[in-house]
């Protein structure tokens, strides 16, 4: 009897990977797209009987990745459904007595210092969520290869501004960039397989600087543009509140060049590096 496992969020970048791998893989995969409530409904009630809706609807479900999430986290209905949906739903299988296990996407941001409203969201998730049972929290961290969505991103800026000097932070924030392809792979290992730890970092097994993923674009791209560096190092003196001003814009977080890793307990997060193709 084939395994069934539903993917909130199955049209995104990384759900409609996700939905690929386990179909590749001979699972029953239900892809659904979750609404937004009306401004004027209360949102948790909203998504408790859209949440109990799924679950009489689908019966004998295996699985549940939630992939979906608003990057931009523009408004207080974002933000709530960032930070509380997965909350909502834990309760819910508890409640039901269901040993469904459930994966959600969080971000390595939240070990960071940056505290634009993505973040904030995504840290006050990763406060509540119950990390243990069947719930499993995956972080993620920079998802780039060429042509994925932050190459295209850098690359549109570069050609924007291609007879400027582009400032850039040297050697700014550090990543450790994910391969689409591999990041699927695992995640459906994570999902099929039983796990020591409910809290998961992934990564990538390359260290690159914020300096030079915008240098990789630009040589891949055949792009001729020049930098005005600004060195990181000078932003350790800036006093407190203004870096804290910084830490809220999702360019100005780039030059902050101290590494994240330093702030995960590796006794309770386990870490997993996926190969890149960079």
């Amino acid at each position: 009897m084939k395994k069934k496992i539903i993917i909130l969020g199955h049209k995104g970048y990384i759900g409609g990977k996700l939905f690929k791998e386990f179909k590749r893989k001979k699972f029953k995969v239900i892809g659904l797209k979750i609404p937004r409530p009306n401004y004027i409904i209360d949102s948790r009630e909203f998504y408790n009987k859209y949440i109990n809706k799924i679950l009489i609807k689908n019966n004998a479900i295996d699985y549940i990745v939630n992939c979906a999430g608003s990057i931009s986290c523009k408004s207080n209905s974002d933000f709530f459904f960032n930070s509380e949906f997965d909350l909502i739903f834990q309760k819910t299988l508890m409640k039901k007595k269901m040993k469904i296990k459930y994966l959600t996407l969080n971000s390595t941001k939240v070990f960071t210092n940056c505290s634009d409203k993505y973040t904030l969201s995504k840290k006050k998730l990763d406060k509540k969520f119950l990390s243990k049972n069947n719930f499993y929290s995956l972080y993620l961290d920079l998802i780039f290869q060429k042509n994925s969505i932050h190459f295209k991103k850098i690359y549109n800026l570069l050609k924007k501004w291609s007879f400027f000097k582009i400032p850039i932070f040297y050697p700014g924030k550090i990543f450790y960039p994910i391969d689409l392809n591999n990041l699927s792979k695992e995640i459906f290992n994570i999902t099929t397989v039983k796990q020591n730890k409910n809290r998961i970092i992934l990564m990538g097994n390359k260290k690159l600087t914020f300096y030079e993923i915008v240098n990789y674009v630009k040589k891949k791209s055949s792009l001729q543009n020049k930098f005005r560096l600004f060195k990181s190092k000078y932003f350790n003196s800036v006093p407190n509140f203004l870096k804290r001003i910084f830490y809220q814009s999702r360019f100005l977080q780039m030059i902050d060049d101290k590494n994240w890793l330093n702030n995960v307990d590796k006794n309770k997060i386990s870490l997993r590096k996926i190969e890149t193709n960079l």
